[in-house]
């Protein structure tokens, strides 16, 4: 079986939209519950507002990519330096996130741009719910 489950309205009406679309796949039945998400904290807070059984909430690894690439740039521009640290976070694959959240907070501190540091704090925020 193939089920989608999509929507324009606004993010208080994905709730129930997931509830109902638990129903339809009888989520109750599984033997395991997990989520793939995108990191938006949104989306994870309405995952754990109605959807009780998931054990498990999973980030999404290439929005992650898209996160980490676009605060290296906004923080360190094109230079070999942002590659360098971009690289360096493919870690979070074998290590999970808990060195990344250091180096997010190292870089946040050299840094007082308004821009710049809303960048980190957007991958930070992503990051958050995922360590281990």
């Amino acid at each position: 079986m193939d089920f989608k489950l999509a929507s324009h309205a606004r993010n208080e009406a994905f709730g129930p939209l997931l509830k109902e679309h638990a129903r339809q796949v009888a989520l109750e039945q599984a033997d395991e519950c997990i989520s793939l998400t995108d990191g938006a904290k949104w989306i994870a807070w309405q995952i754990c507002r109605v959807l009780l059984l998931i054990a498990v909430m999973l980030l999404d690894f290439y929005h992650l990519s898209q996160h980490v690439h676009s605060a290296a740039k906004c923080r360190l521009g094109e230079t070999q330096e942002a590659k360098d640290w971009t690289a360096a976070r493919q870690e979070i694959k074998e290590l999970g996130v808990t060195a990344t959240l250091a180096a997010i907070d190292a870089l946040a501190k050299k840094i007082r741009a308004p821009a710049k540091r809303k960048s980190l704090q957007g991958l930070r925020d992503c990051l958050d719910g995922y360590v281990r």
